[in-house]
């Protein structure tokens, strides 16, 4: 099948801007997705310094109700699956029991008056789910977003080649065909494309 110079040209540009497309696609989707993981998992961080003074009050003075007030103000965040604490005077966990969960994140708590003892933890466990969930689908949006942007230049990219190549070159050729020697017939150049190399060529046919 014979495929005129617009359609080669567009095959090539299609093909090229297809295979950067996926590679591009594919790169920035993980690299957007570990982003938000590890944007969450620092959302998790902040959450838990801001109770941290009360979960240390807590443990030391072996108050379970604070620390039960601690942990149900964590859990409040879907992003984490559960919470414990840990002391020398009790141990409390709350959350899911279900799920997959990430690695725990071990804060230690100390002695309000001796930064240097140690007197519990406090365990926060990230929820799998919900972080994954969330980042795929922001990883997702933004991948369709510059996938349609790419699909969007190339179709101007295509109406640039059959604007200012294929469609001057095919007019040439054809004015070209029907010129028999003799006749006064002359090549015509849009006033787009004068003083470029079709005008040269146009002037050295005439």
């Amino acid at each position: 099948m014979k495929l005129n110079l617009h359609l080669r040209l567009s095959l090539i540009v299609a093909l090229f801007v297809t295979g950067v497309t996926i590679a591009t696609s594919y790169g920035f989707y993980n690299f957007t997705y570990s982003r938000e993981q590890s944007r969450n998992l620092q959302a998790i961080e902040q959450i838990s310094a801001t109770v941290y003074k009360t979960a240390e009050i807590a443990a030391y003075a072996g108050n379970k109700v604070i620390a039960e007030d601690v942990l149900d103000g964590l859990l409040r965040n879907n992003l984490i699956h559960s919470a414990a604490m840990n002391t020398d005077q009790f141990s409390i966990r709350q959350g899911k029991n279900g799920g997959q969960a990430l690695p725990p994140i071990i804060q230690a708590l100390y002695s309000p008056f001796g930064k240097r003892d140690k007197i519990g933890e406090l365990i926060l466990i990230p929820s799998r789910d919900v972080i994954d969930e969330q980042a795929n689908t922001i990883a997702l949006e933004i991948t369709v977003l510059m996938t349609l942007i790419i699909i969007l230049t190339l179709l101007f990219l295509m109406a640039i080649i059959w604007l200012f190549i294929t469609r001057p070159v095919s007019r040439l050729a054809d004015e070209l065909y029907h010129i028999r020697p003799g006749d006064d017939k002359r090549l015509t150049i849009p006033p787009l494309l004068r003083k470029t190399e079709l005008e040269t060529f146009s002037q050295t046919v005439n």
